[in-house]
């Protein structure tokens, strides 16, 4: 069996697409997976498998989709890749600023535009400067005293769906088990 983490987008985001942490375990448990573990209330669960998880990616979102009336993606990765991605430690070089925050934003699949890296849009605050498969690590600053997340202007160049977790949350799912 391998661990995997499955990063579930825009799910208790604004007061939308509320689920509460139990009935998303439940929804897990009930695709038949093992270990399932849900990680604060954003769409973060863990679990175990030895099944095709393209097709628990798909029974996942169908199961969500009957919950909350509305589609969302769903991102399934290994955790030991996770782990790999998070001790690389890819933000070693980022000077300490309080107004700078730091995410991982993580693609739904391969993107259908090729994306440089680094890559800034200077509009939105945002730099790409990293990239290991399909997670790519940014930073955001801001712009007229307001942050925006990454994984907008990520979906906007490489026409993909992205999900964004913080350093503290992606260390947290590395560990998980």
């Amino acid at each position: 069996m391998t661990g995997y983490i499955a990063f579930i987008r825009g799910i208790n985001v604004g007061g939308k697409n509320i689920i509460k942490k139990e009935k998303l375990a439940e929804i897990f448990v009930s695709a038949g997976l093992n270990n399932v573990k849900t990680f604060i209330q954003s769409g973060n669960v863990f679990f175990t498998t030895g099944g095709d998880t393209g097709q628990i990616k798909n029974d996942i979102e169908e199961e969500l989709y009957k919950h909350l009336g509305n589609r969302v993606p769903v991102m399934i990765m290994a955790q030991s890749y996770i782990a790999e991605v998070v001790n690389e430690n890819p933000f070693k070089d980022i000077p300490a600023d309080p107004d700078l925050k730091t995410y991982y934003v993580i693609l739904e699949g391969d993107p259908a535009k090729d994306i440089p890296v680094p890559f800034e849009s200077e509009k939105d605050g945002i730099l790409f400067f990293h990239r290991k498969g399909l997670i790519f690590c940014a930073t955001s600053k801001p712009v007229n005293g307001k942050y925006f997340y990454p994984n907008a202007v990520l979906e906007k160049l490489s026409g993909t769906p992205a999900t964004t977790r913080n350093i503290k949350t992606m260390k947290a799912l590395a560990e998980i088990s």
